[in-house]
């Protein structure tokens, strides 16, 4: 999926608008440089194939199955006596006898993968009621349903429903995620990762894919790193985060995730994944959703360790998401109804009504839309980062970085100081004048590197600096910067370590769509899944052939850096610089 608008390809114009403003986010990026480094023809658009609408029609059948199913005598079965006594589940027997090596038995029923490299997939596992016709706007509620005797788990779930560009994508039966575990796992053994996508929190999804693959392909994690991959999806937008009023009152996206966390943390076992040892990891709005995780009263126990990579723990407050739903709710066909009969009124509207009536703005440089989680009181009761700094948190051990070159190719390519300066003034206002007298344009550092570095360090570099320096008197705190380039994607070469790059390596998607890496870059691709998937027992984190020993992040700042020659240890990391940050408040 991508805009029309985006720039062009190696060798052709990579002008942005001069109004960086605009709904730019990091996963559509992220998709845009995958072909950019390796097609040198025409931008083709991620148009679904005959082939992709067939299986979203037969995973809209799957979902009738399972609505259908309920507690039907044909499901009758043995329920494992050990999964949660959830009085629904207490009510809900599901049979399937496993018989074959890519089968799972879930308090659910029988979910069949298929063998993908060294692991078995199961992709499109539904973890709740779908949020359909009068769930719409509700929290997450736990699947009250069997899975159909015959569920074959092997198509990517739709995208929940989002814009991309002027078109509306996705279906509102999207609460799934997707799995991968090695052949032959044993029964709650191995690590758990479980991914939150990015994009703003208004955009992505687990099958987020270029020219049919993949970019979230767990495969290669799961099968080097020897543990259990999943990807979860979450409702995005108005139809995740909406404030209205006390019928419509937000935080649905979390509820999605908590709700998938649940389902994860009791099921997973089966899948071979040690159900207490969980990491939770998630790149950009994905970070910040860690973040709200680890802060959340409802997710003790539900994951032992946290990845935040490029994200921050800012959330808008209250009053900020409900002027932004209010102004939303102004441009609908529902504008003038009476406060009760508002929800009713929009669960009658179309999905294009509703994506349609105000686009949010994404910026990755900049500010972007207040469609995020906040504080409710329930699912959050204090900010994520007042959570961090007091220490009343469940978790044992968190890494957190940033690339360090983020916003590279989110700014305008600006020339001058002139440009330099307004860009500044119109982004900072007030404290613009403490700022260029910070970074300075001289010989050394062009108008555009000094934006790029500014706009770096204000939104991601600084903020996972000031969560480190918070948090490593509570926990286990890893710190990190990527700075690993692209070396043989010419012109990519140039834009640095970027924002989403290194999901390439997280991932190892770096061999797919013809792009030869190098071996500096595998290398740092088998490190980065090594330490990440190593969090999940710390006896391990320092041990391992390939990695140098990681500290802890004390007084002295320890951060590890990633680049091209290789692994080091860097102390006081951007001390002075995020020292500066931290005098400022700047509202990301």
């Amino acid at each position: 999926m991508m805009s029309p608008s985006f720039i062009g390809f190696l060798g052709l114009d990579f002008r942005l608008s001069l109004d960086f403003r605009l709904s730019l986010d990091f996963r559509l990026r992220t998709i845009y440089l995958l072909i950019c480094i390796f097609v040198f023809n025409a931008c083709a658009k991620n148009t679904k194939d005959l082939d992709e609408l067939e299986n979203e029609s037969d995973f809209q059948d799957l979902q009738n199955e399972v609505e259908d199913a309920g507690t039907n005598e044909d499901h009758q079965s043995n329920h494992d006596p050990n999964q949660p006594n959830d009085p629904k589940m207490q009510a809900l027997q599901c049979q399937g006898t496993v018989t074959k090596n890519t089968e799972v038995k879930t308090s659910y029923g029988l979910v069949e993968g298929k063998i993908q490299g060294a692991t078995i997939s199961f992709l499109g596992i539904p973890f709740a009621n779908q949020p359909i016709e009068e769930r719409r706007w509700q929290k997450a509620q736990a699947l009250d349903r069997c899975y159909p005797d015959d569920f074959k788990a092997v198509m990517h779930p739709p995208a929940c429903p989002q814009l991309d560009d002027t078109q509306v994508i996705g279906r509102e039966d999207c609460l799934a995620l997707n799995i991968w575990t090695p052949i032959n796992a044993k029964p709650n053994t191995l690590p758990v990762m479980v991914f939150i996508h990015g994009g703003g929190n208004l955009q992505g999804s687990a099958g987020e894919s270029v020219q049919n693959e993949v970019i979230y392909d767990g495969s290669l994690l799961a099968e080097k790193s020897q543990s259990v991959v999943v990807v979860i999806q979450y409702r995005l937008g108005i139809l995740g985060w909406l404030n209205i009023d006390d019928q419509i009152n937000g935080n649905f996206g979390l509820s999605d995730q908590i709700e998938a966390l649940k389902w994860i943390k009791s099921e997973i076992s089966a899948f071979g994944g040690h159900d207490d040892q969980i990491t939770i990891f998630g790149e950009s709005a994905g970070a910040r959703n860690v973040c709200t995780l680890i802060a959340s009263p409802q997710t003790k126990d539900l994951f032992q360790s946290a990845i935040m990579q490029s994200g921050a723990c800012l959330l808008p407050s209250a009053s900020q998401v409900q002027s932004e739903s209010l102004s939303w709710l102004a441009q609908t066909p529902c504008a003038s109804t009476p406060k009760n009969q508002v929800r009713d009124c929009l669960n009658q509207q179309s999905l294009v009504v509703l994506l349609t009536a105000k686009p949010p703005q994404l910026n990755i440089a900049g500010k972007s839309s207040n469609f995020q989680p906040y504080v409710d009181g329930i699912l959050l009761k204090e900010s994520p980062l007042t959570v961090i700094e007091n220490g009343t948190f469940h978790i044992k051990s968190l890494i957190v970085g940033s690339n360090q070159q983020e916003t590279s190719r989110s700014v305008p390519q600006i020339t001058s100081e002139a440009e330099y300066r307004r860009l500044i003034e119109a982004q900072f206002g007030r404290i613009s004048a403490q700022i260029l007298n910070q970074y300075l344009v001289d010989t050394d550092h062009s108008p555009l590197d000094r934006f790029i570095e500014v706009t770096s360090d204000a939104k991601f570099v600084c903020n996972a600096m000031r969560i480190a320096r918070k948090a490593h008197q509570s926990l286990n705190l890893y710190s990190y910067s990527f700075a690993q380039i692209l070396s043989n994607a010419p012109r990519l070469k140039s834009f640095g370590a970027y924002h989403g790059i290194e999901l390439l390596f997280v991932f190892q998607q770096l061999q797919k769509w013809g792009y030869r890496p190098n071996n500096a870059e595998l290398k740092t691709s088998e490190q980065m899944m090594q330490y990440w998937t190593n969090l999940a027992d710390l006896e391990n984190l320092e041990r391992s052939n390939a990695l140098i020993e990681w500290p802890l992040f004390a007084q002295q700042g320890e951060t590890l850096i990633f680049g091209k020659d290789g692994l080091k240890i860097e102390k006081d990391f951007k001390k002075s610089t995020c020292d500066f940050w931290d005098q400022l408040y700047v509202d990301f």
